[in-house]
């Protein structure tokens, strides 16, 4: 994971995309030290928006090995895996956490 400098400067670049709202930190499910950046927006991302969101995280984190996931499409199970394994990197507000993270055990549950 990023290094306190490189998180700061994740999270300068994250307040300025306004349409990232949550982003979760997470070893990229290709292992051999990938990490991925797991994002919730306001809308999906798109393949465009994504390329350019992973070069100006890869040129902040200074890493080439860095995946981004879209989690709006994501299914509740692969959402809750990212809850339990990753950890917050970034919330534009404090308030959308919990509701989010309520909101994905909510969505296993029912789907059992």
């Amino acid at each position: 994971m990023p290094d306190d400098s490189d998180l700061a400067n994740l999270a300068r670049l994250l307040r300025a995309s306004p349409e990232v709202l949550l982003a979760y930190g997470v070893e990229d499910q290709t292992g051999a030290d990938a990490q991925a950046v797991a994002l919730l927006g306001t809308e999906p991302f798109g393949p465009e928006r994504l390329s350019a969101l992973r070069a100006a995280l890869v040129a902040t984190v200074e890493t080439g090995r860095l995946e981004l996931i879209d989690l709006g499409p994501v299914p509740p199970q692969r959402q809750r895996q990212i809850l339990q394994r990753g950890r917050l990197l970034y919330a534009r507000e404090c308030a959308l956490v919990g509701p989010f993270e309520l909101g994905v055990l909510r969505a296993c549950l029912d789907a059992r």
